[in-house]
């Protein structure tokens, strides 16, 4: 078995599920709040990639602005 929610796993267990359904159940739980997290993760990232990309348009017109600009 992968990672499950333990706790939701004894919970189905007493309810009188199956095993395998209640290992499933508690896995697919876990997924999905990965699935959350990384989800956070890819928003934080593409908000850095864009103020990174800020950044980098800034210093080109800064270097354009030094050499070229009398």
């Amino acid at each position: 078995m992968s990672t499950l929610n333990k706790e939701i796993y004894e919970a189905l267990l007493e309810a009188g599920v199956t095993k395998t359904s209640a290992s499933l159940a508690a896995e697919s739980v876990e997924h999905s709040d990965l699935d959350k997290r990384l989800a956070i993760v890819e928003t934080k990232l593409d908000t850095i990639t864009k103020m990174m990309w800020i950044v980098v348009a800034g210093i080109i017109a800064l270097v354009l602005k030094a050499y070229f600009v009398v």
